[in-house]
């Protein structure tokens, strides 16, 4: 019976309300952009002309990349934007670690790293990150947002 309800649940999770908004991305995005602003602010920083930065390597196919920059005011990551220079020494940028699915909760997870390009050797190196979880209201067939969690050095 158990078995039953859990196949059940999973296939409404996955036909009915079907895969995570973009929007739960793009929120998360939000919040993680938006901790560490406050963060650098508490320490005298200056963060009106900070680049955000986002490195697509995770995001799905169809993710609206166009949509996120307007509305957060974000840019995704394209090489020729940088210098060697720049590259070589690494630069700060966010990207989505992963997605979970675990009954009527989605984890999502946005990694803040220093990304290093020398030659074609490309290197992540984590820094922190944030993860935030979603609950299903059954009623509303809507996401709601639970907690986020901020974790790092």
């Amino acid at each position: 019976m158990h078995h039953t309800f859990m196949y059940g649940l999973h296939n409404y999770l996955l036909f009915t309300v079907k895969q995570p908004n973009p929007g739960l991305i793009k929120e998360s995005i939000k919040t993680s952009i938006d901790w560490d602003n406050h963060f650098y602010q508490e320490r005298g920083v200056d963060v009106s002309k900070t680049k955000h930065i986002i490195y697509n390597d995770n995001f799905p196919n169809d993710y609206p990349c166009e949509e996120t920059e307007k509305e957060l005011g974000v840019v995704f990551f394209e090489k020729t934007s940088f210098t060697k220079s720049e590259l070589r020494k690494g630069i700060r940028v966010y990207r989505l670690g992963s997605i979970e699915l675990n009954n009527d909760t989605i984890s999502i997870t946005i990694l803040e790293n220093s990304l290093q390009i020398r030659k074609k050797h490309v290197a992540f190196c984590v820094g922190e990150g944030m993860t935030c979880k979603y609950v299903l209201d059954y009623q509303t067939k809507q996401w709601e947002k639970s907690e986020c969690k901020h974790w790092g050095i």
